[in-house]
């Protein structure tokens, strides 16, 4: 059998133009059709995994790491940056766990890894859930008394949201080994809790007057919400609790008395 030996840029470029061949329909919840992406290569699963390894309390690596993946393994030329940040944070978990799928058709789930407890899931059946999904609307919660009124536009979040708030608070991440004390792992879950609760706020008026929060950087979102009082951030948090419950669902698995939420991050794609 003869064989022709070509050097290493032209196998490169030959290896290359094949790996674009690989692709998958990936069906996108919010517009409710197919958008065509290149499977991961190996290249993109070494960078995840350095993702994983990192040792910084909020590991936000994942955010902009897969959004780059995406970004570089969308097929279909019309499909911008900017259109790939307007999908919804549900779509994003649907294209992750089908990109996933290219990798093995089954996942493993740890329930307990102290007693070994774990079971196998195929993904297509996570997959047909997504597909009958519908993304949580707008809705508005507010609150009145005797001289005002506020009133807040909820919105789920979408990738560029995610991605702004990742890029804001990671400036100050600190490592694991950098939290000492009790009282900086209440600044931590406290930071946590109200940037994520912030992510799902779009615009607000107070009496008469409208505020973007388009306009605002993430800090700034952050701290006017900080100021929000307490009856209206527990129907804002009952709301976000509704929406959750959505993608929760579908990423849900049981095994016996266990149940467990599959999250969206590197280590899907290294398991």
């Amino acid at each position: 059998m003869n064989t022709d030996i070509i050097n290493f840029n032209d196998a490169l470029n030959l290896i290359n133009s094949v790996t674009k061949e690989f692709t998958v329909d990936i069906w996108i919840p919010s517009i409710k059709k197919t958008i065509k992406f290149r499977e991961m290569d190996a290249k993109q699963q070494k960078i995840l995994l350095g993702v994983a390894i990192d040792n910084s309390i909020y590991n936000n690596g994942f955010t902009n790491s897969f959004y780059e993946i995406l970004k570089d393994n969308v097929v279909e030329s019309d499909i911008t940056p900017d259109f790939l940040e307007t999908l919804s944070l549900i779509d994003k978990a649907c294209i992750a766990i089908s990109l996933r799928k290219q990798i093995s058709e089954n996942i493993t789930v740890v329930f307990d890894s102290k007693n070994k407890i774990s079971s196998n899931y195929k993904l297509d059946d996570i997959i047909e859930k997504f597909k009958t999904c519908e993304i949580p609307k707008d809705h508005i919660v507010e609150v009145n008394n005797e001289k005002n009124s506020l009133k807040i536009l909820l919105k789920y979040p979408t990738i560029k949201t995610e991605l702004e708030f990742d890029k804001e608070f990671s400036k100050n991440n600190k490592k694991a080994d950098q939290v000492k004390t009790q009282t900086d792992v209440q600044d931590i879950i406290t930071e946590a809790f109200i940037s994520e609760t912030t992510k799902y706020i779009n615009k607000l008026w107070v009496s008469d007057q409208e505020i973007l929060f388009d306009n605002l950087s993430a800090k700034q979102k952050v701290q006017i919400v900080e100021r929000f009082p307490s009856n209206i951030m527990q129907k804002i948090l009952e709301t976000i609790s509704n929406w959750k419950n959505v993608s929760d669902n579908i990423l849900k698995v049981n095994f016996e008395e266990h149940s467990k939420v599959i999250a969206i991050d590197s280590l899907l794609f290294l398991n």
